[in-house]
């Protein structure tokens, strides 16, 4: 379980997350790794940043930490 050391205006499913940046930045296998351990360990400190976009959620700030959980 990972624990959400944070809130936010509101909460949103991860399925409703859509990348706004798209594809600009790789994760590196090692780096996923570092993510993922420090996710598991320290949980979520700061919220993923979203812009409502008229119903689509567009991250703004979040996007590996979101690939980790997806992944």
């Amino acid at each position: 379980m990972i624990e959400v050391k944070c809130t936010g205006a509101e909460t949103v499913s991860i399925s409703k997350l859509k990348p706004l940046q798209g594809k600009l930045k790789k994760l590196s296998d090692a780096n996923y790794h570092k993510l993922k351990r420090e996710i598991l360990e320290t949980g979520f400190s700061e919220p993923i940043s979203v812009w409502n976009d008229q119903g689509t959620y567009r991250i703004l700030n979040g996007h590996q930490r979101l690939a980790t959980l997806r992944k």
